[in-house]
Order: structure tokens, then sequence, then C-alpha cells
């Protein structure tokens, strides 16, 4: 697994307004199936240390999304 810090993460996901002193330390596994494309090009981020899914995106066709209850809901982005 790969770390990133909050703002990488953020960047990654919805590209917002980032302090960039709040550093908190993520974890990344690549080569996971988009539900999307169905490639393996889904990268998944979780919380360090622990097994809390934060929010994925896909390499290949650009699904962007976060987990609630264990649940990859995309993101709609303007």
């Amino acid at each position: 697994m790969r770390r990133f810090l909050l703002h990488e993460y953020a960047q990654l996901i919805v590209k917002p307004q980032v302090n960039m002193d709040r550093l908190i330390e993520m974890e990344k596994t690549t080569g996971n199936s988009c539900p999307r494309c169905g490639l393996e090009t889904l990268n998944i981020y979780y919380d360090d240390g622990a097994d809390l899914q934060l929010g994925a995106v896909c390499d290949s066709c650009g699904l962007r999304g976060v987990f609630t209850n264990d649940k990859l809901v995309p993101l709609l982005l303007a």
C-alpha cells in the first residue's frame, strides 16, 4: 500500500480548497475492479492503520466515490 496525505486524497477525489497544514496519512490499494468500467484500475484509499475505506478513484474511467456503510457511492462532479 502507498501512503497518502489528506490533501493529496482530497485533490484526487473532489479537488476542493484544502488546508495544507492538516496532514493525515492514508493508505492506498491499486488494481481493484471498477464497478463502472470493469477494469482493474480502481484505487481505494484507507484510513492509515485501519481497515476503514474512505474513497476511490478509477484511473481508466474517472469514477470518483466515497464509501458509506461499506458501499462505494459515486460522486457526481460538475
